[in-house]
């Protein structure tokens, strides 16, 4: 008899045992005992027909927990004592060690890993058999499972390589798990398998919170919907949803057939065994496509978890704004901004009907609230500034930012997050056509690039699937702007400009050059960026005949030049600190943008605003940009230095990590 929710539940109870075991403690509650070894096919026949003549062939619940526990170090393991772990064996007691690695047992662990595939398989093919199949995953329990290995003195051999550990290895084969007792447990279980619509993976007993909890965090469960999905970011991020254990996901793409080879290929590699998936087409740009899309999502999975904007247009016309097209201009905005906002107006509408998500918190009691859903926008380095002749893109990106942080603040009290992730150059068709335009851009991106590549798909699709586990939930309105600084002007910093000036004929004074400087430099992977505005070779100067501007246009300059000067502007990214680190030379700074702290080696600091000075006479130091959501800038002059000692020691130039970022002049 069991009680669940007061009401009594009686049960004719079967139980196998092997013909050494004791069966007494069984008969005594009423267990009917059946002598029964499950690895040979006989006695498991006259186990069923047993069971049939006593129940009339009704048999509620099945639970199959005959097993052995067999440890060794993986390099010592006798193999005849795994295959005995995997012959004639049924799911449906496993445990964690088939979730997580459990020291010496990697053979039992590899055995209750194929159990809990195997349950799903079984799960899936019995379904249209009304039977359910639940995957128990234990933790330690007070049993004497590890009595083989006692009786049997088990020991390393001889030659193994583990011989230094054989203490820990007896100690750790001698010890009594004294967690929940085998009542506690039992207790549980069946109280989960009686449930009308039981887990199909139920965790109990010491170790599972830990293993389950570090599981749901990057839990992606849900129902996704992503649109731009029959390519590029979008089919990818589809794809990377159906692997990363997604119940469904919907393919909408304005080209129908690209959106449903998508859909069967993420079929393929779909981890969930209830995985669905569907492909639509729709046409952002048009409230009622947009709709009938989220209609057609709800009516086949009941809800949307994780909604991914990803459709978009590429520049097919590059013009200067003076000579822009707008039927360009509208086609974007179409798309990318009204796109956008028709996409994020419908499924929050479905999202505010769902009910939260709730996992287990080692924090909180009641548990996490990762919210009713999930909305995550594209947009992209150009959400941040802007790139001549692309004012259609830049403009439709900016908007596509503001309308993620506005639909943050209105969407937070219904527990829905609004995210945009902002990449910069990905392996994309997109950009595969504008290589093919410019062969020349393939070059300049490996070169301003830190990492020497663009970023791949994948990578892309790894930073939405954080932003739609529960890892993130408490992060909304945020942008990602995913890479480092990749070129001059750091995004968040506008670019600024270096007027040369000169003689005409009748020696009056014009400007000969408006430009950016002449030599950008990454630093550091991509912790700051140098710009180098001027650098002159000589003392005094030689202005005729402007040789100066050529030397400095064709001459990349070390940190410094001897007998000389240099003139660099620095970004420096969120948060960035230098290395400590001295010249040998008299330095300038001046602060232009944001706030540092520069520091010496005595241990003394000080801040600096824009307007500040700093004159750098050779000594160790350090800066560091104050700000660790905006990138800083600083203007250093630097001129050549003699040798000088200090209390009789010789001082010397000493860079550390910038040693490699300079050449020597």
């Amino acid at each position: 008899m069991i009680e669940v929710k007061g009401q009594k539940l009686y049960f004719h109870v079967f139980a196998t045992l092997l013909a050494f075991e004791d069966k007494q403690h069984l008969e005594d509650i009423g267990v009917q005992v059946i002598v029964c070894d499950v690895t040979n096919e006989h006695d498991v026949s006259s186990l069923k027909c047993a069971i049939e003549n006593v129940s009339n062939g009704n048999l509620s619940v099945l639970i199959n927990n005959a097993g052995i526990c067999y440890t060794m170090t993986a390099a010592d393991t006798d193999i005849s004592e795994v295959q005995k772990m995997f012959a004639g064996v049924i799911v449906n007691i496993g445990s964690v060690g088939g979730i997580v690695p459990y020291v010496y047992g990697a053979s039992y662990n590899a055995s209750k890993a194929a159990l809990h595939h195997y349950g799903n398989t079984l799960r899936t093919e019995m379904k249209p058999f009304g039977v359910r199949v639940v995957n128990v995953i234990s933790g330690e329990v007070s049993t004497n499972i590890l009595k083989s290995d006692k009786v049997k003195k088990r020991q390393l051999p001889k030659d193994s390589i583990y011989a230094p550990l054989a203490t820990d290895f007896e100690a750790h084969i001698s010890r009594t798990p004294k967690t929940i007792t085998p009542d506690e447990y039992a207790t549980a279980v069946v109280k989960e398998i009686l449930k009308k619509d039981p887990a199909a993976w139920f965790w109990y007993g010491s170790q599972t919170f830990t293993t389950v909890l570090k599981g749901l965090l990057m839990d992606i469960r849900g129902f996704a919907l992503v649109t731009g999905a029959g390519s590029g970011i979008g089919k990818d991020c589809g794809i990377a949803y159906a692997i990363e254990g997604a119940a469904g996901v919907a393919f909408a793409d304005i080209n129908w057939p690209d959106a449903e080879k998508a859909m069967e290929e993420s079929k393929l590699l779909a981890t969930n065994p209830e995985y669905q998936a569907i492909s639509i087409t729709v046409d952002v740009s048009d409230p009622q496509s947009v709709d009938h899309m989220v209609a057609q999502v709800v009516d086949k999975f009941g809800r949307i978890d994780y909604s991914v904007h990803s459709a978009g247009v590429g520049v097919q016309d590059p013009q200067s704004v003076s000579n822009a097209s707008i039927s360009e201009f509208q086609r974007f905005f179409d798309v990318n901004v009204k796109g956008t906002l028709l996409c994020v107006r419908a499924v929050s509408r479905q999202m505010r009907k769902q009910d939260p998500l709730l996992i287990p918190s080692r924090s909180n009691i009641q548990g996490r609230n990762c919210g009713r859903g999930v909305i995550i926008n594209l947009g992209s380095s150009n959400s941040y500034v802007a790139t001549p002749n692309i004012v259609q893109y830049t403009t439709s990106k900016h908007a596509v930012l503001g309308l993620t942080r506005n639909a943050a603040l209105d969407l937070a009290k219904d527990g829905i997050r609004v995210n945009a992730i902002c990449p910069s150059w990905v392996e994309t068709p997109m950009v595969e056509r504008a290589i093919a335009g410019d062969p020349n851009l393939g070059t300049l991106m490996k070169k301003v690039i830190p990492l020497g590549r663009i970023a791949t798909q994948e990578e892309i699709s790894d930073v939405l699937m954080f932003m739609s586990s529960p890892r993130s939930s408490y992060v909304t309105g945020a942008d990602l702007d995913i890479g480092p600084i990749t070129k001059f002007p750091a995004d968040d910093l506008r670019a600024s400009q270096r007027f040369i000036t000169s003689h005409n004929k009748e020696g009056k004074g014009v400007f000969i050059t408006t430009d950016h400087g002449d030599h950008h430099k990454v630093m550091v992977q991509g912790k700051g960026v140098a710009n180098i505005i001027y650098s002159t070779l000589g003392n005094p100067v030689d202005l005729a005949k402007e040789v100066d501007v050529k030397y400095a246009k064709e001459h990349e300059p070390g940190l410094h030049i001897p007998n000389g000067t240099v003139v660099r502007l620095i970004d420096f990214a969120p948060g960035v600190e230098s290395p400590m680190h001295r010249a040998m030379s008299i330095d300038y700074g001046i602060v232009i943008e944001g706030e540092f702290e520069i520091t010496l080696d005595s241990g003394e600091s000080r801040i600096m605003k824009p307007g500040d000075i700093s004159v750098q006479r050779a000594t160790m130091h350090k800066w560091r940009n104050c700000s660790k959501d905006k990138s800083g800038r600083m203007v250093f002059i630097l001129l050549d230095c003699l040798p000088f000692e200090v209390n009789g020691k010789a001082i010397t130039q000493e860079l550390g990590d910038l040693a490699g970022e300079y050449a020597e002049h």
